[in-house]
């Protein structure tokens, strides 16, 4: 039985701004609808990745954005 382990910055971002994010960064033009939360929707979580460095070594080494953009990019390149 393994514990869990979260691959995370330990910084809260919220759903919303990263559909922000992300458009903006692959210069989209597309719409982002916001719904109203579920019921059994989680209404904030940050990841405390301090497991992940104690049994890993594993600590976030690229920030958010940088890390989306560098996603966008490469989709891009294996789109072509």
């Amino acid at each position: 039985h393994l514990p869990t382990v979260h691959l995370a910055t330990g910084h809260g971002t919220s759903l919303g701004d990263l559909a922000r994010t992300i458009k903006h960064l692959a210069g989209s033009h597309s719409t982002i609808i916001e719904e109203p939360p579920r019921p059994f929707d989680v209404r904030g979580f940050v990841g405390d990745a301090g497991r992940a460095g104690d049994l890993l070594g594993w600590s976030a080494k690229i920030p958010v954005v940088e890390g989306l953009a560098q996603l966008i990019a490469d989709l891009r390149r294996r789109a072509a």
